[in-house]
C-alpha cells in the first residue's frame, strides 16, 4: 500500500515522519529536534565511506574520507605548498556537533601527510541557510577565524564549534529578522606553515652578560647551547670545543639539525628536559615554545634570533627589561613580580591562557577630555558586511617561495545598515539590505542619498 501524498501547500519529513507546512519546511530542517533525529539515524546507518583521491607532489595519494551520510570533495589544491581546501556536504543539513569530529577526521588525514610535528593552520567556514521576512532564503558564510600552529597532539583539544555557534546566534538576534535554517555546507581548509629552525652563529646587536651565544659554524647551535647550560666552564665559553666531549651525552635519535621549533617536544621527553624558547622583537622578549614556567636545574632558557638558537643565563635579568624592580618573571606572558608569592598567584590563571606577551600601559591615571562626545547624535547607521572567499591562482604558479602565500581574496557578497534616527521627520528609521556582487557600489550610493537628506 502506498503512502499517502501530503497536500500540495504541505512537505512530507521523511527523517521526522511529519508533515509540514511548506512556508516552515526550510525552518524545520535547522530545528533541534530534527537535527536530534537525524543524528539518530546517522548513528544507526551503516558506516560507509565516501572517498576522495588527491595526489599530491611526489606521487603520494592523499584519502579523505567521511562516514555517510557526509560527503567531501576537494574544492582547491596547491600540492607544492600543502595547501588544501575541502568541502563537506549531506543530502541531510549538516549537524553543527558533528563539526568538530569531522574536522578531526579530516585534519588526521592532512597531518599523516604533512608529519606529526609539522604545524599547520585551519579555518572553517560555514555555509548556513537563513530565512528572511521580507526575502527568499539566502546563505550565509560564517567563518571561524584562521586558527594556527597545531600539530596532532593539539587536535583534541581545539574549540570553534561554540563560536560558531555564537556566531549564528548573533545573526538571528539582529533586528533585521532573519532565521537560522541549516547548514547546507562546511567548508576546511588546511595551510602547512613554514617551521622554525637553528643555524650557524649570529651576533647580537647589543652586548648582554644574560645571554651566551655560541660561535657555531655548524648548524648545532640548539645542541651547544643545551650543554652549554647543563656544563658550564670556566674559559673558552663560546667556543664550541668547551662542549664538544659531552655531545654524546644527550639522545638525538629522533631530531635532526637544524632543530626546528616543533621537534622540541621530542627532544625534551628523551632528554628529561624542560626547554623554554623567546624571540627578540624590539628589546623585548616574545615566548615563543614554554615547556616550563618553573626553576630548575633541568630547565633550559633559549633565545632564537635570526634562525639560531643562544643561552639565556639569567631570563629575570635579560627579560624583566623596565622592570629592575621585579626580579620573579612569568615566562608565558613576560610579566614581573616584586615576590614569589605574587608570581605563584598569578600563574593560577596565566598556565591557564595562551603564551602572549602582555604590555600594560604606562601612564596610571586617565582623563576623558572628548566632552563633545557626550551629546546624542540625532542619526545613527549601523552597517556590516559579509563576503566570500575566492581562490587566487593567478599568484601560486611560477612565483618564489614565501612564508606567506595569497591563496584567496575577500569579494562582497551581502551588505546590510540599519538607521537609528530621533528625528523620523527628516531620516524614517528601519533596516535595509542588498545581495550581490555589486553590494559595495550600492551601499556608497544609498550613503550619498542619505547625505543628500
Amino acid at each position: 500500500m502506498e503512502a499517502s501524498k501530503p497536500p500540495k501547500n504541505k512537505k512530507r519529513c521523511e527523517v521526522c515522519n511529519i508533515e509540514i507546512l511548506s512556508s516552515s519546511f526550510a525552518k524545520h530542517l535547522g530545528s533541534k529536534n530534527h537535527q536530534k533525529n537525524a543524528s539518530r539515524q546517522h548513528a544507526n546507518a551503516s558506516r560507509q565511506h565516501a572517498n576522495v583521491e588527491q595526489t599530491i607532489s611526489g606521487g603520494a595519494l592523499i584519502r579523505y574520507n567521511l562516514n555517510e551520510p557526509y560527503n567531501v570533495e576537494i574544492d582547491w589544491e596547491h600540492p607544492q605548498n600543502f595547501n588544501v581546501s575541502l568541502i563537506v556536504s549531506s543530502n541531510d543539513a549538516i549537524d553543527l556537533d558533528d563539526i568538530k569530529p569531522i574536522f578531526i577526521r579530516l585534519a588526521n588525514t592532512y597531518i599523516q601527510n604533512i608529519g606529526n610535528q609539522t604545524k599547520f593552520k585551519y579555518e572553517i567556514i560555514l555555509e548556513c541557510n537563513f530565512s528572511h521576512p521580507s526575502s527568499s532564503p539566502e546563505n550565509i558564510f560564517i567563518h571561524s577565524g584562521i586558527f594556527q600552529n597545531l600539530i596532532r597532539r593539539d587536535l583534541e583539544n581545539v574549540e570553534f564549534t561554540s563560536h560558531l555557534r555564537r556566531r549564528i546566534e548573533e545573526l538571528e538576534g539582529r533586528e533585521s529578522g532573519i532565521i537560522f535554517n541549516y547548514i547546507e555546507k562546511m567548508h576546511i581548509k588546511f595551510y602547512k606553515t613554514k617551521s622554525l629552525s637553528g643555524g650557524t652563529y649570529v651576533k647580537l646587536p647589543f652586548e648582554s652578560k644574560s645571554v651566551l651565544n655560541i660561535q657555531n659554524k655548524d648548524n648545532k647551535c640548539f645542541l651547544w647551547s643545551i650543554l652549554a647550560k647543563l656544563h658550564p666552564v670556566e674559559s673558552d665559553k663560546c667556543e664550541v670545543r668547551s662542549y664538544r666531549r659531552f655531545e654524546n651525552e644527550l639522545n638525538l635519535s629522533r631530531i635532526t639539525f637544524p632543530v626546528k621549533l616543533n621537534d622540541i617536544p621530542k627532544f625534551e621527553v628523551d632528554n628529561n628536559l624542560l626547554i623554554n624558547v623567546f624571540e627578540l622583537v624590539g628589546m623585548n622578549l616574545n615566548p615563543l615554545y614554554i615547556g616550563s614556567n618553573e626553576e630548575g636545574d633541568r630547565v633550559i632558557d633559549l633565545l632564537y634570533y635570526k634562525e639560531h638558537f643562544i643561552l639565556i643565563k639569567k631570563l629575570h635579568t635579560f627579560g624583566r627589561n623596565n622592570q629592575s624592580h621585579r626580579n620573579y618573571l612569568c615566562r608565558r606572558c613576560m610579566n614581573g613580580f616584586r615576590t614569589e608569592q605574587a608570581l605563584n598567584n598569578h600563574k593560577e590563571l596565566c598556565d591557564k591562557q595562551e603564551i602572549t606577551r602582555i604590555v600594560f600601559p604606562k601612564d596610571n591615571s586617565f582623563k576623558f577630555n572628548k566632552y563633545h562626545y557626550k551629546i546624542n547624535l540625532p542619526f545613527r547607521i549601523y552597517a556590516d558586511i559579509e563576503s566570500m572567499q575566492v581562490p587566487v591562482e593567478e599568484n601560486l604558479e611560477g612565483s618564489p617561495p614565501e612564508k606567506t602565500t595569497n591563496i584567496y581574496k575577500q569579494v562582497p557578497i551581502n551588505i546590510g545598515y540599519y538607521i537609528l534616527s530621533d528625528l523620523p521627520d527628516v531620516l524614517e528609521p528601519g533596516y535595509h539590505s542588498y545581495f550581490g556582487e555589486d553590494c559595495a557600489s550600492w551601499f556608497v550610493e544609498k550613503i550619498k542619498e542619505i547625505e543628500k537628506k
